[in-house]
């Protein structure tokens, strides 16, 4: 939760959060698969419940000065962003595709939040499955390097979230055509965020967004 304040206090416009399912079908925000790198636990987080999951210590790894951070679920997310911060909700890969969705779907329907975030994945399925549940809701597909299988996609997603070495003129040109959002990633060098901005990307994707304002 830490992390969304500063972003919000540096003016980003949107902040990118990674969703897993727990145990007990909530969404937790947690990057991994298992708990060990980011927090004081272990095991699967797809083995926890989400109350189990918020009582670890989810931030010291990053510093001593983050030690009350604790894994935050979905709903509290929204709670702070609301009117504040747009959301990028990254859905990690489940095999419980239709409980993820069912928890997701419910959760940003509850904080009156669909108009306020873009939902994306690796998981294609995933997001086409979304996209027939929730034909409004703006989604997309990630591709990171290597993984652009051509320029065909579906007509019913909205936004490309491509790795930056996928992102030239070409690319930007075939997407306005397509009628699709192109959101680029990790961009953290000045002279490669200036010519996605360049470019006209609907949005750049960073681990430094005060870098960003000093550019454009």
């Amino acid at each position: 939760m830490g992390a969304l304040e500063r972003a919000i206090a540096l003016g980003a416009d949107m902040a990118e959060i990674d969703l897993r399912l727990t145990a007990d079908g909530r969404l937790a925000v947690i990057h991994d698969a298992t708990c060990e790198r980011t927090t004081n636990g272990r095991g699967p987080v797809a083995a926890l419940t989400m109350q189990e999951l918020a009582s670890l210590d989810a931030g010291s790894w990053f510093g001593p000065e983050w030690g009350d951070q604790h894994v935050p679920e979905l709903g509290q997310v929204l709670d702070l962003a609301r009117g504040r911060l747009l959301l990028n909700l990254e859905l990690k890969p489940d095999t419980r595709s239709e409980a993820m969705l069912d928890e997701l779907l419910r959760q940003v329907a509850l904080h009156d939040f669909a108009a306020h975030c873009v939902v994306t994945s690796f998981d294609a399925d995933l997001i086409d499955e979304l996209k027939q549940r929730a034909p409004a809701q703006v989604a997309g597909y990630i591709f990171g390097r290597g993984e652009l299988p051509g320029w065909s996609f579906s007509a019913k997603v909205d936004v490309l979230s491509v790795e930056q070495s996928l992102v030239d003129a070409a690319f930007c040109e075939f997407a306005a055509a397509s009628d699709k959002m192109v959101h680029v990633w990790t961009v953290n060098e000045p002279a490669a965020m200036r010519r996605f901005a360049g470019l006209g990307v609907d949005a750049v994707i960073t681990n430094h967004p005060e870098r960003f304002p000093k550019l454009v």
